[in-house]
């Protein structure tokens, strides 16, 4: 029988610096409905391309590209005045959301694809002993910066997006998508709006 060679392969991933840095989101990424601590919650994954930061990589064909870091969180997908997603939109936005906005008409959250922000990124460790990159603090970028292009955000949605574009994603990203529970229906068949008061 032929040697079945194993080695230790090294899965560390190059970490933005702990400091403080100008980005723009760069993703949304909509995950559906996750088993969490809380229980079933509705999550979005919100990455920001980190300006003036870089970090090189090998694809499949053994060619090494260069491409800005990136950082980001998942977020249940909630607007309540206790969530933490609503604390990044404002920061964002530079402004806090009206009533009609979190309440109301609603916000549409592709609206903060490309803007750019102020980000503090400060670094933890894990139970496993590995070391973690995290967006600490978000404020509002200063006048006249710049705006990411549109058409280079990545915006996913697994009811409407294509499985080319579930392949652009993470594999982490592509696993949680693929297990993510079904939506709850009420009794006339239709989808039960989300419960926006879930402040975690």
């Amino acid at each position: 029988m032929r040697p079945l060679i194993l080695r230790e392969t090294s899965s560390e991933f190059e970490l933005p610096a702990e400091g403080h840095y100008l980005g723009n989101v760069d993703a949304i990424v909509l995950l559906g409905r996750q088993d969490t601590n809380y229980g079933e919650r509705r999550q979005v994954h919100i990455r920001v391309r980190l300006a003036g930061t870089s970090r090189s990589y090998k694809d499949k064909a053994g060619q090494r590209h260069t491409v800005p870091m990136t950082i980001g969180r998942t977020y249940t997908l909630s607007l309540h005045r206790s969530s933490a997603l609503l604390v990044v939109v404002e920061a964002l936005l530079g402004r806090g959301l009206n009533e009609d906005e979190r309440r109301g008409g609603g916000f549409d959250l592709w609206g903060i694809a490309g803007l750019p922000g102020s980000f503090d990124v400060r670094h933890s460790q894990g139970n496993n002993g590995r070391t973690y990159a995290n967006i600490d603090i978000i404020s509002p970028a200063p006048a006249g910066t710049p705006l990411l292009p549109i058409g280079e955000c990545l915006l996913y949605d697994p009811d409407q997006s294509s499985g080319e574009e579930l392949a652009k994603l993470s594999k982490w990203m592509q696993e949680a998508i693929r297990k993510r529970l079904p939506e709850p229906e009420s009794t006339d068949g239709t989808a039960v709006p989300f419960d926006d008061d879930v402040p975690f």
